[in-house]
């Protein structure tokens, strides 16, 4: 538990710099509204899920890379990303 916890935070950490190194979008409003969207939309998923998307959909890794990650196997971390993509279109659907 806690080598999944250390790499969760080593994870969440490299989002943020992602997120905050990113060029500046033009529109303040707009990189404000993106930011938040982001957030709730990872927010909304459980602790499996969101390492599987931020490791494979922001940080660029391939299903294997995160599942050795993450100490699970690539079939898992694409059935994770594929769940979390499901609550998403049920969440923009409400």
């Amino acid at each position: 538990m806690n080598v999944f916890r250390g790499r969760y935070r080593r994870a969440t950490l490299a989002v943020r710099r992602v997120l905050f190194l990113a060029p500046r979008a033009t529109d303040d409003l707009a990189a404000v509204e993106i930011h938040d969207e982001l957030l709730r939309m990872l927010g909304g998923l459980d602790r499996q899920q969101r390492a599987a998307v931020v490791l494979t959909g922001i940080m660029e890794y391939s299903a294997e890379e995160a599942g050795r990650i993450l100490g699970i196997r690539a079939s898992s971390v694409r059935s994770l990303t594929s769940r979390a993509h499901m609550k998403k279109k049920v969440v923009h659907s409400a």
